[in-house]
């Protein structure tokens, strides 16, 4: 059996693609194109890093900002604190008393530092410190508190209180103002050009502490104003006693008299000396001795013994 012989085609060889040939340059080319994915990441990649250097460059550009405000910060409330040792200043009046001003700087100080709230600016109770320095100091007539605007130590002024009559007592001797409150003892207190004040005694031993009343206003307003019309008539006082269970009554005893003068202390100083002064005038001229003491209780009527 004899098969036919197929005939050949002939096809033309197949060329190698030269190295310049298009089709290779566009298949490479596609593998980077910008479009492709891994392209695509890269830029965001390289994006966000220049993001987040630009971002640490500009805080490493506000850094010096950041540590003044810091430290503007801190210096105003540090401003704000306040020191426990305030500076006290004593105003100097003549015809006052005081304490040294050792014992005024260290007891303010301990008041001050009694509380924390009084560390600051903000929460210092002021009113609450002057109220404590005068109960301390009942011979303060006035306690003054400044806060410094810039600075951190606080300023106290206290103003001493003046005295109208000593009061003497089986608890000692007192100063007293014009509203009969005790102020101090005297031995406790220094004077300031004080002049000379009414001795008064009291023999009610009634129970004596500094910043209470011992006297009730009436009574201290009155000793004060009878010492000051006897001295108007240059008559010298040598005491004044308030007897223990005469109430409204001051005796009255002159330097150089053997007699003492009863007065009420309801009854006005200038009327009661002035009604003295006429009963005296016509006992010298009718020659009428006095002993024990002449009784000027009673308006427009005078008793003698």
């Amino acid at each position: 059996m004899k098969f036919r012989k197929q005939k050949q085609i002939n096809q033309p060889a197949r060329r190698r693609p030269s190295a310049n040939n298009k089709a290779v340059f566009s298949y490479y080319a596609r593998g980077d194109n910008a479009n492709s994915p891994s392209h695509q990441n890269t830029g965001r990649s390289e994006k966000a890093a220049d993001a987040k250097n630009a971002n640490y460059r500009f805080r490493l550009r506000m850094l010096p900002s950041y540590i003044a405000l810091f430290a503007i910060v801190v210096a105003v409330l540090y401003a704000l604190t306040l020191q426990a040792d305030p500076k006290v200043n004593v105003v100097s009046q003549s015809g006052t008393i005081h304490r040294t001003s050792g014992e005024y700087q260290k007891a303010t100080a301990t008041i001050w530092g009694n509380s924390l709230l009084n560390r600051s600016k903000l929460t210092v109770n002021s009113a609450n410190i002057q109220s404590e320095i005068k109960a301390e100091f009942s011979e303060l007539a006035a306690v003054k508190i400044e806060l410094p605007l810039l600075g951190r130590r606080p300023a106290i002024t206290l103003t001493p209180a003046r005295p109208v009559l000593q009061l003497s007592t089986i608890k000692g001797v007192f100063y007293v103002d014009d509203n009969g409150i005790v102020l101090a003892r005297v031995d406790e207190v220094s004077q300031n050009k004080l002049e000379a004040l009414p001795q008064v005694r009291d023999e009610a031993e009634l129970p004596i502490e500094p910043g209470k009343p011992v006297l009730s206003e009436t009574e201290a307003v009155y000793l004060r104003k009878l010492t000051d019309q006897f001295k108007a008539e240059n008559i010298q006082i040598e005491s004044i006693t308030l007897p223990r269970n005469a109430a409204y009554e001051a005796d009255v005893r002159m330097a150089g008299q053997p007699y003492y003068l009863k007065f009420s202390t309801l009854i006005e100083p200038r009327q009661a000396v002035g009604s003295y002064l006429a009963i005296k005038k016509k006992l010298d001229r009718d020659a009428v001795k006095v002993g024990e003491y002449i009784d000027l209780r009673v308006e427009e009527k005078v008793f003698y013994k």
